[in-house]
């Protein structure tokens, strides 16, 4: 059994005063109850951010001298001290849970080395920042992580209404562009189209490079940090897509854990 718990609250997880915090009975979500109380159980402890509501950290550990109470607004509460061990990659599996105390009835060590042991360090950094180079920089170190060896990054000086980077996988080519913009489709239209020109020049340009594209499935992909992933629209048999970058990091790992061939990985690129 491992405890979820989440907030916005300013100062969790890692800087509480004297470790110690609560919640109100109210915050027990789902199959979780105060029959499920027990000292020492490992936690998992994710912060949003009150604005946005995206997840900025997550970290394990326990939580300790569990103790019921009563506020003076007559609230019932439950008192307890948090124990921080480290921080952790943002666990996919618990990326929709919002504020409130929630349970895992699986096992908590075999729950934390999932969501730990195969993410690189730099994909907690991706989910959370705000700074668009890094948005864009860390984006391509992901690309290259799923094993798409023919990927580039055009970098910080491209021309306006360049993509930020390309990749083909097979017969698969995709120009993408990162955006922590969340309302791109309308400030990234004459972009999104000047893309599409490209790709249907049947030839990539890079450092002296030319890449055939000519007869590939071809794809533009607007990457976000949100959690929509979906058809923007199609011109001239190009499909437009926003990505998340959730998505992305999904395939990753179905990629390390799983049997999958060329075929079968092209096929999942694909139906993003």
């Amino acid at each position: 059994m491992i405890y979820i718990m989440v907030t916005n609250w300013e100062n969790h997880w890692d800087n509480l005063r004297d470790d110690s915090t609560y919640f109100t009975v109210r915050m027990l979500r789902e199959n979780m109850n105060e029959s499920k109380l027990k000292d020492n159980t490992k936690t998992i402890f994710i912060k949003r951010n009150k604005e946005t509501k995206l997840i900025e950290d997550a970290w394990f550990g326990n939580v300790l001298d569990i103790d019921k109470g009563i506020r003076k607004d007559g609230k019932k509460c439950i008192y307890f001290k948090v124990k921080i061990e480290d921080k952790m990659p943002i666990p996919n599996k618990y990326s929709n849970y919002f504020e409130g105390w929630y349970v895992d009835e699986e096992e908590a060590e075999e729950i934390i080395s999932r969501e730990c042991i195969f993410d690189p360090s730099f994909f907690s950094e991706l989910k959370i920042t705000n700074d668009w180079r890094k948005f864009e920089e860390y984006t391509y170190y992901l690309i290259r992580c799923l094993g798409v060896h023919i990927s580039h990054r055009f970098g910080f000086k491209k021309q306006k209404g360049k993509a930020d980077g390309f990749f083909k996988f097979s017969n698969f080519a995709v120009l993408y562009d990162c955006t922590l913009d969340l309302n791109f489709e309308k400030s990234k239209n004459t972009q999104i189209e000047n893309f599409c020109d490209q790709m249907k020049k049947g030839i990539i340009e890079y450092n002296r490079k030319r890449i055939n594209i000519s007869n590939c499935n071809k794809n533009v992909w607007i990457i976000t940090k949100t959690r929509n992933t979906g058809l923007i629209k199609e011109i001239d048999e190009i499909d437009v897509k926003e990505v998340s970058i959730e998505k992305i990091i999904e395939l990753y790992r179905k990629r390390i854990k799983e049997d999958i061939d060329e075929n079968i990985f092209e096929k999942e690129l694909r139906s993003i």
